[in-house]
């Protein structure tokens, strides 16, 4: 599937609702929820995703001709943490981190990610996708660009390794990594990427991780 097109399950520009109700259902709601295309609308709507005039958009989201209004930005994803909870009928008792890769010394990228991991936390990456592929295969430019996917496996996904889990992945990793995409956007839920590549995609979107975590 091109990028480019919608996904049977979201939207374009839906990455940051995927992400998000996915991080709340597994660590305080019913992970299955978002299988409901009606859930999937109300998140998409509560957190007010933009997308552009000739994008698909069966969910009336809101429209905007300019390309940086579209999806949702890191500080309006966090203010709106709480709408996510409402939907999936959870407590509102999570946070939502952000940490900027360019914010971080370069040697300690594995680290963050590990040590939130450890405490249990669903980690994301935001990222600049046509940085990380440049080109389809056939040629055409991916008109995705800042994005975000998991980085953490869910269950059913452990034994899709190396994963940020896998014993491997400790300081200056440069190895493949899994990347989790909720959104579909990717045009595939799962794929294997290089750490480094996808790091330095991230920098160049100034991404980072995003982190949702008990406080």
């Amino acid at each position: 599937m091109n990028p480019s097109m919608p996904s049977p399950i979201w939207p374009p520009h839906c990455c940051v609702p995927a992400f998000l109700g996915c991080a709340v259902a597994r660590l305080a709601g019913d992970s299955g929820a978002l299988k409901d295309k009606e859930i999937r609308r109300k998140l998409a709507t509560a957190v007010r995703v933009t997308v552009g005039p000739t994008d698909a958009n069966p969910w009336a989201l809101q429209v905007s001709s300019d390309v940086k209004e579209w999806g949702v930005t890191p500080e309006a994803a966090k203010m709106r943490l709480e709408l996510v909870e409402s939907v999936l009928g959870v407590e509102h008792n999570l946070v939502l981190d952000f940490v900027k890769f360019n914010m971080v010394p370069f040697e300690f990228y594995e680290d963050e990610v590990t040590q939130f991991s450890r405490r249990g936390a669903v980690v994301g990456i935001s990222f600049d996708y046509r940085e990380l592929v440049r080109l389809s295969a056939d040629g055409t430019e991916f008109h995705l660009t800042r994005h975000v996917a998991r980085l953490t496996p869910h269950l059913g996904e452990e034994d899709r390794v190396p994963n940020i889990h896998s014993p491997e992945f400790v300081f200056d990793y440069s190895g493949d990594i899994w990347l989790f995409d909720d959104s579909g956007e990717m045009g595939n839920p799962g794929s294997v990427v290089n750490w480094r590549r996808l790091v330095s995609a991230s920098r160049m979107a100034d991404g980072g991780l995003w982190v949702v975590r008990r406080p």
